[in-house]
């Protein structure tokens, strides 16, 4: 059975290892140290619809720990803001060429990975969601598909096993030769969701029942669209109609974007709209308002004021 590291322990990286912990011998490397002891001290508790599991996941804060064991596969699911740290500090422990499979939000992080590891890389996204309730329980909310395919030194074929090993695990997958079409319908829709959530201090069910925030959204992610028509990217849904479904009721939730601001950490605008922005350059297509909302996103980060407590629903 291949053995499994996950870099980032957090809602989605808690979520695959938890998973793929039932079928394969998983570790997680994470820099948080409470939550990485109460995995080691008894697993990781993951809830799903169908109960709540104790899984047998082996945890560390940091890559030395795998020193000496050999690893097939490293699932990246750490924020793009520290993809370049993550990976520098996990990398020269292991041994042999691990296969490396990012499901991170944005674009770019492939190109880190594959340039820190020099190793065969597979693109990937998630459209499953989950929280981390506490140390070592993490539950997930929404369960969704997952699409990954190459992008350096690896072929299809090559990757048919981590998709056997994903259906093991009970996980809808899908491998594709080009994965870029489900990659850059979730950027859109967080580059449309994400950031606008951050300035208003919306949630996102809310976000998406007002007028003003409806029309705004759905042009950030237009100006995108003609982005990825330009790369001649083959969107797999229309990402303005994702973004703007209705929301199920239930408590509010605030997309990562906002939870960011609102604790004082650097965001993910630089993968999401910044990436926009710069092949929008590239390519002669304007994006002016995924521009704003760059430049407002940057500046809320330097604000003395953008910690506060996550508001409750409006």
């Amino acid at each position: 059975m291949p053995t499994v590291v996950v870099l980032g322990a957090g809602a989605i990286g808690g979520l695959f290892a938890g998973h793929l912990g039932a079928v394969a011998p998983v570790w997680v490397v994470d820099p948080w140290a409470e939550h990485v002891a109460a995995i080691q001290a008894a697993g990781l508790q993951l809830e799903t619809r169908e109960g709540t599991r104790q899984v047998p996941v082996q945890a560390a804060t940091n890559g030395a720990a795998v020193a000496g064991t050999p690893v097939d596969l490293v699932v990246v699911a750490v924020k793009s803001t520290v993809t370049r740290e993550a990976v520098a500090g996990l990398a020269p422990h292991l041994g042999g060429r691990p296969v490396w499979l990012s499901v991170q939000n944005g674009l770019g992080n492939e190109e880190v990975i594959a340039e820190l590891t020099g190793g065969p890389v597979l693109q990937g996204v998630t459209l499953n969601a989950a929280t981390v309730l506490a140390p070592g329980r993490v539950r997930q909310e929404l369960r969704g598909p997952t699409w990954f395919g190459p992008h350096t030194a690896i072929t299809v074929e090559e990757a048919r096993w981590v998709e056997e090993l994903f259906g093991q695990a009970g996980m809808e997958v899908y491998l594709e030769a080009d994965p870029r079409g489900a990659v850059w319908t979730k950027l859109l829709f967080n580059a449309g969701i994400n950031p606008i959530t951050a300035l208003t201090r919306l949630p996102s069910a809310r976000l998406v029942e007002l007028e003003e925030t409806r029309a705004l959204i759905a042009a950030v992610i237009r100006e995108g669209m003609a982005v990825a028509e330009a790369l001649g990217v083959t969107l797999k849904e229309d990402p303005i109609e994702v973004a703007l479904r209705p929301r199920p009721a239930g408590p509010a939730h605030f997309a990562s974007m906002a939870q960011d601001i609102f604790r004082g950490r650097k965001t993910e605008v630089e993968a999401l709209n910044g990436a926009i922005v710069r092949l929008g350059e590239a390519h002669g297509v304007p994006t002016p308002l995924n521009q704003a909302i760059f430049a407002l996103i940057s500046a809320l980060e330097k604000s003395p004021w953008r910690q506060m407590a996550i508001p409750e629903e409006s």
